[in-house]
Formats: structure tokens, C-alpha cells, sequence
């Protein structure tokens, strides 16, 4: 077979084919597209295929037809059309070039690069919010100043000057450019090189080494970005450019305070009581945010905003920390959304209409539509619509108005919405592969029956920071597949994980037994839960201990909780993503067409 023949990636297959990489792979499970893997034991595998099989894959599957062939005349006089509109179209831009009247530099729509993490070449590891910090300030700054697709890319992704790292980037996360970075603070002065590749060729075709006080490291970034667009010919929107520095701060010590705000926040803390252990020693652990470490960024952001009082972005992390008390419910007392509300209207009037402002002041409204039955939606709505039209490329944005449509298809049903979630959640995760909101789209994409794709989403979640929310996910995923033993496993490493996580856990393995009709195990598990479970776990609960019941032939059990599950208030905001839950799960197949469980579910 010649190596022409050959495609390497589902880059080359998709583009061949001339559809996204997930249709092609959604082709390959459900149309049996010809797509090999190079271990064919492993579903993680390099895949590959050959342009002779996808051909003839697509005569099949248009019927063996063939292409109705055009008469030579018809040929010809079309020919002749077709060069005449040519020479015209040639004739009009040459004489548009001779007057300068267009461009021929590259667009920046085709262009895409990825930041990787910058390293930190100081011993301390107390020093790793600011690179990470730093990292993370030239990604939002590309990402707002044009159309470059910029592709945040995390310590997963190592550099070490060979065309092979270079190669293997570029497959991974698609991108024409990398930028790598080396960060050293001594004493009041700080050193940053950056190096600008092209993944093509491994190119390097801009470095640059920048030293200067460390008061002046936003001035350091601003030149890194200007750099960068100049090398590839891309124009600067000077609107756009100031846009990018509202709300930021001139005040060192007050930036240093931000990034460390963020850098605790944004850590995830398992079974450690300890976060400033966490933070100095910058370990990472899997799990969800703690109550402390949300009070050491609570203290670090206001030490910036008492340094700098028109620092914007430090009353939003503030913001984003008050709002977490009910969001991860520490405390669910309305005092802290509004709190956060008030604090993301001081940040607007300080520095109107930061992307941080649209997508923190939604997720506002939707903890306050959600757990206290505000009527916040379409103001979340609304916000959302005016943000995404100037922040199209925004993550977090994408994200949150993904969260917004799924939000209303649960109460609505209308698959319209569902399908808009599942595009803003996509468009997210192209953004930003590693970060933990993924995991919505991963539950759209497992409702949506994509299984496949969402066990892939929730591999790359992971990769990052061996999250316990993605894990969960992953054994939810198994099985509603029908992989009842994979899931059992994830399902089992849950033991000591918070007690809200580990009830849940428990919940699916009970369901795992009920399955398999292996009463006495799954009545075991329920008594273990009923022991150790709060008065206030009891929503989620019902659904799944109908499930359980309903697999075992208990019905009457299974319709009591059935019916207690849909009875409770919070349960209309996503009844018919709950109704999808059922869809998916077998144990319930057995009661499918009984009137009394169509007019629970259609109620």
C-alpha cells in the first residue's frame, strides 16, 4: 500500500471526508467507517486509514450508484464558462492587488496555536502560581485581541526542542503554531523567554528573551502578544486591545495578589486539611475545592483589591469564590450570591464588560434560578447572548451559555436546545480540552448517546488533574453502556472520597447489582447508605434507588421513589434530562410501557 494512500490522524480522515472529527468518529461506531488503530486493544490508539477502503466504503453506502457522467458537450461548454469567469476574476485581482485596494497576509481564522505551560525555573515551587498565572494571562489576552484560535495546553504537554515533541502537539490538539515559555524571578527582577514554533516544520521562527523589575511584567506580556502578532502578520484591533486591559491593574503587588487568588482557587484538594501546604509545596490533587483553600483566594483577593481599589478582576475572583459557598454547597445561604452579585457590579462599573463579568454574573443567575427558584433565566439568557456576540472565542463563556440551553431543555424538553448545548459545550471544550466544566459535556454527550466520544472527553479531562467529578463520570458512562464490571471498578475507588461522592458511588453500585439480579448485594448496599446518609441527600437518592428497586422486580418500592423523585421542586428545573437518565438505564425496561410509569414520566 502506497504511503499516499495512507491517512494518519482524524485530522486527515475528517478532512478527507470533508466532515468534523466527531462525525467521522461517530461514523466509524455506527456506519462501520474503516478506521483501524495501531493497538487494537487499546481505544486510546493512534488510529489510521486508508483512502481505497473509505472510497469504497462511500460506494456502498450511496447504493453502488454511479456518478452520472456529463455529456462531452455539456462538458465543454461549461469548460469555456468556467475560464471565462476565471479570466474575469483573475483580471478584477490583479488590478485590486497593483492598487493596493486588498491584503493577501494570512487570515487569522486559519491560523491556531497553543500556549503550553510556561516553566518555572525557580527551586521554589512557591513560584508556580506565577507561571501558571502567567501562562494563563497571554492565553485570555490572544484569545480576546482576534480570531486566532488559541489552545490553552497543559503540563501534560512537554517541549524539549525536537521535531517529534513539535509533531506530537500538533496531532494532539490541532494547532499550526506553539508558543513555550521559561519564567525566573530573582529578587525584584524577572526574566521571561518565550519561543514561537511552527509545528509544520518545528520551525522556530521567534525567540526572544525579556528582562526587566518585576513591576513591569504586564508591560513583558503586552510585548510577548504584539510580538507574536507581528510574526504572524496579523493586524492589532486597538479597540480591542484596550478592552484587553480593562480591569486589569498597573500595581504589581496587587497582580501578584490576583494570580495567586487564582492559583488557590482553581487547585483541587483531596483529603487535605492543609491548603497552604498545598499551595507552597504546589501539589496537585485529585477531588473537588476545598472550604479553606476558597477562604485563602477569599483572602488573597481582597489583599489586592485594598492595594488596588479599581482593580476589577480581583472583585470578580472574589465574586466567583462567595458564589462557590452554595455552588459546592459549604453553606447554601443566599447572603453569598448576593454578595457575589453585588461584587460583579463594582467590577462592571470599574471595567464594563469583561468576558469574566458575562460568564461569573450568568452562573449567578443560575445558582439563584436553580437553588432558590429565582426567576433568573432569562436574564442569565439574555447576558449570555450579549456576551458570546462580543466573546465568541471565550471558553468560559461557551461554556456557561452551553449550560444555560441545558438548563432549559431540562425544563422545557425541546431538543433544540439540547442540541445548542451540546454545540457551545463543544465549542468550549475546542477551546479549553482540560478544563473541569468539560465534564457537562461529557454528561451531554453520554444523554446523547455518544458514548465513545464522552469516555474520550472525560480521558482528556483527566489527563490534567485526575478529577473524581470526571472519574464519576466515566463510571456513569460504563454503565449506561452496559460495561457493568468496568464500572463496578470505577464505582469502587470511591470509598474515601467525600461523603456525597461516595453515597452517590454506592447508589450506582447497588444499581450495578440490582442489574445483575444480585439482590442480597444491592439490599446490603442500600442498608450501608441509609447508615451513613444525610437527611439533606435525598433527591438524587430516590431516583436511583427506584432504579435499583425497579431492577429487582420490587415495583411498588421502585414506583414510591419514582414518584417522590418527581414530586420534589428542584426536579422540574431538569426533568426531561432526568427522563433521559431513565431512558438509559435498563433496570428500567421492565416498566417502560406500564401506564403507571408513563404518567409519572409524562406528568
Amino acid at each position: 500500500m502506497e504511503q499516499k494512500d495512507i491517512l494518519n490522524s482524524w485530522k486527515e480522515i475528517s478532512y478527507y471526508l470533508d466532515r468534523n472529527v466527531r462525525t467521522c468518529q461517530r461514523w466509524k461506531i455506527e456506519l462501520k467507517l474503516p478506521v483501524h488503530r495501531i493497538d487494537k486493544n487499546s481505544q486510546h490508539s493512534k488510529v489510521f486509514a486508508y483512502k481505497s477502503e473509505i472510497d469504497q466504503w462511500l460506494k456502498e453506502k450511496a447504493g453502488n450508484k454511479k456518478v452520472k457522467k456529463t455529456s462531452f458537450l455539456q462538458y465543454r461548454w461549461s469548460a469555456i464558462s468556467l475560464i471565462s469567469v476565471l479570466g474575469l476574476l483573475s483580471v478584477i485581482f490583479l488590478f485590486l492587488f497593483l492598487t493596493n485596494r486588498i491584503s493577501i497576509s494570512p487570515q487569522p481564522e486559519y491560523l491556531s496555536f497553543a500556549v503550553l505551560p510556561f516553566e518555572n525555573l525557580n527551586e521554589s515551587k512557591q513560584d508556580e502560581y506565577f507561571s501558571e498565572g502567567m501562562t494563563n494571562e497571554i492565553i485570555n489576552k490572544m484569545t480576546m485581541l482576534n480570531e486566532l484560535k488559541v489552545v490553552p495546553a497543559v503540563s501534560v504537554f512537554k517541549y524539549n526542542d525536537s521535531s517529534q515533541d513539535s509533531k506530537l502537539i500538533a496531532e494532539e490538539l490541532s494547532v499550526d503554531y506553539i508558543l513555550v515559555g521559561k519564567i525566573k524571578k530573582d529578587g525584584n527582577k524577572i526574566t521571561i523567554a518565550v519561543q514561537l514554533i511552527r509545528t509544520k516544520n518545528n520551525k522556530n521562527i521567534w525567540s526572544e528573551e525579556f528582562e526587566d523589575g518585576l513591576e513591569n511584567v504586564l508591560y513583558i506580556q503586552d510585548s510577548i502578544c504584539r510580538k507574536i502578532h507581528e510574526k504572524l502578520n496579523l493586524n492589532i484591533d486597538q479597540e480591542l486591545t484596550r478592552l484587553s486591559n480593562a480591569g486589569k491593574t498597573n500595581d504589581y503587588l496587587a497582580y501578584d495578589n490576583y494570580l495567586k487568588g487564582n492559583y488557590i482557587l482553581t487547585r483541587l484538594n483531596e483529603n487535605n486539611d492543609d491548603p497552604w501546604k498545598l499551595y507552597h509545596q504546589g501539589k496537585f490533587f485529585s477531588g473537588k475545592m476545598t472550604p479553606e483553600s476558597n477562604r485563602i483566594a477569599i483572602n488573597l483577593f481582597n489583599q489586592a483589591i485594598e492595594i488596588d481599589r479599581n482593580f476589577a478582576l480581583a472583585y470578580i475572583g472574589l465574586a466567583l469564590c462567595y458564589s462557590n459557598y452554595v455552588n459546592y454547597n459549604w453553606d447554601f445561604d443566599l447572603k453569598w450570591v448576593d454578595k457575589a452579585e453585588d461584587l460583579i457590579k463594582e467590577a462592571q462599573t470599574i471595567s464594563p464588560d469583561l468576558p469574566e463579568y458575562y460568564s461569573t454574573l450568568i452562573e449567578i443567575y443560575l445558582i439563584k434560578e436553580v437553588a432558590f427558584n429565582e426567576n433568573k433565566q432569562e436574564l442569565a439568557f439574555e447576558l449570555a447572548r450579549e456576551g458570546i456576540k462580543k466573546y465568541p472565542d471565550n471558553a468560559q463563556l461557551n461554556s456557561i451559555v452551553g449550560y444555560c440551553y441545558y438548563l432549559r431543555f431540562g425544563e422545557e424538553g425541546n431538543e433544540v436546545d439540547f442540541n445548542k448545548a451540546l454545540e457551545f459545550k463543544e465549542k468550549s471544550f475546542l477551546l479549553n480540552p482540560y478544563g473541569l466544566h468539560n465534564d457537562i459535556y461529557a454528561e451531554l454527550l453520554m444523554l446523547n448517546k455518544e458514548f465513545h466520544e464522552a469516555i474520550y472527553v472525560c480521558n482528556i479531562i483527566e489527563k490534567h488533574d485526575y478529577s473524581l467529578q470526571s472519574k464519576f463520570r466515566l463510571g456513569e458512562i460504563h454503565y449506561c453502556l452496559g460495561h457493568l464490571e468496568t464500572s463496578k471498578t470505577v464505582f469502587q475507588q470511591f470509598d474515601l472520597a467525600p461523603l456525597d461522592q461516595k453515597i452517590a458511588a454506592l447508589l450506582y453500585l447497588a444499581m450495578i447489582s440490582s442489574q445483575k439480579r444480585e439482590e442480597e448485594k444491592a439490599l446490603e448496599i442500600i442498608d450501608n447508605i441509609t447508615l451513613i446518609s444525610p437527611q439533606d441527600l435525598v433527591l438524587y437518592e430516590n431516583l436511583k434507588l427506584a432504579s435499583v428497586y425497579m431492577g429487582l422486580g420490587m415495583k411498588e418500592l421502585g414506583y414510591e421513589h419514582l414518584r417522590l423523585f418527581f414530586n420534589m421542586s428542584p426536579t422540574n428545573k431538569m426533568r426531561f434530562a432526568f427522563l433521559r437518565y431513565i431512558d438509559l438505564d435498563k433496570n428500567f425496561d421492565n416498566i417502560r410501557e406500564e401506564e403507571e410509569f408513563i404518567r409519572i414520566a409524562k406528568k
